[in-house]
């Protein structure tokens, strides 16, 4: 956790000699990712997208995808911990370059930071104890009253107004109540839920149909920033090259309940340019 720490805390890395371009030839500061530097800092989830409690080593489909794009950009990264109720100030005050952290394009959001597409289709469901499981068919069956589900705080699912929630700090707080029956039901995106469920035995998820719609996780990145159609690319040529196999390795547990989780879970091109939007700098 130290080296969060000191993302946190630490000055801005040091402006490095020009980079090549890929002719070869030197490209200046000013073309260059992210102005030549060669670490920027990316805004993980890690409390559910790199093994429990967020310890290392950060290995996870979200930091597959950060990989990917800093390894063709030629530059490194540094992660921090962040929570939905911090995404966009962090963009906003510089504390980070880029969010990948289950962080789902809204109209609202995109008035404040803008984002590079997406590489991820999701709904929304509910994580509840096995024995509360039966007769969950609608958003109705729910309860109505009370601390019966739980929320993660400015996420999508908190708001959902047709579904009475209260909010906690961070998924692993949700979970928690779920497991000591101080909550009913956890509702987040499905992919998030179907994680926790396979860690838990005593717990399972539950795909209400009217039940929130469908989701889709994009990279988040500064309000007029110059690198913003260069990762919204670099998007599209994850969903090309990697994406199978990340999503293989990295949800498993999604691929078994699904054989066809390609079509299910995969953006096509045109999804990307949809949730892309890149203010002019």
């Amino acid at each position: 956790m130290s080296a969060l720490v000191l993302a946190l805390t630490g000055c801005s890395a040091p402006m490095p000699a020009p980079t090549s371009s890929p002719s070869g030839r030197p490209s200046s500061p000013s073309t260059a990712p992210f102005g030549g530097r060669k670490l920027i800092f990316i805004g993980q989830d890690l409390d559910v997208h790199a093994g429990a409690s967020g310890a290392a080593p950060y290995t996870a489909f979200d930091k597959a995808l950060a990989d990917y794009i800093t390894r063709r950009l030629g530059i490194d990264y540094r992660p921090i911990v962040v929570t939905p109720s911090v995404r966009e100030k962090y963009l906003e005050d510089g504390s980070v370059d880029l969010v990948i952290a289950s962080y789902v394009y809204t109209p609202a959001r995109a008035r404040r930071v803008d984002f590079t597409g997406t590489y991820l289709v999701s709904e929304s469901a509910v994580l509840v104890r096995k024995e509360n499981s039966a007769n969950l068919s609608s958003r109705t069956d729910l309860p109505q009253s009370g601390r019966g589900v739980c929320t993660v705080a400015n996420s999508i699912q908190s708001l959902d107004t047709l579904v009475r929630s209260h909010t906690a700090r961070n998924d692993e707080a949700c979970v928690t109540e779920v497991q000591k029956g101080k909550a009913f039901a956890y509702y987040s995106g499905l992919t998030i839920v179907s994680r926790m469920a396979a860690t838990d035995p005593d717990l399972t998820v539950v795909r209400i149909p009217d039940l929130g719609s469908r989701t889709y996780s994009s990279v988040g990145i500064r309000l007029k920033s110059p690198d913003c159609t260069r990762v919204a690319r670099l998007v599209k040529d994850f969903l090309r090259d990697e994406w199978r196999s990340d999503f293989q390795t990295h949800l498993k547990f999604l691929v078994s309940q699904d054989p066809d989780f390609m079509t299910t879970f995969r953006p096509t091109d045109t999804m990307v340019d949809r949730y892309t939007k890149c203010s002019a700098p």
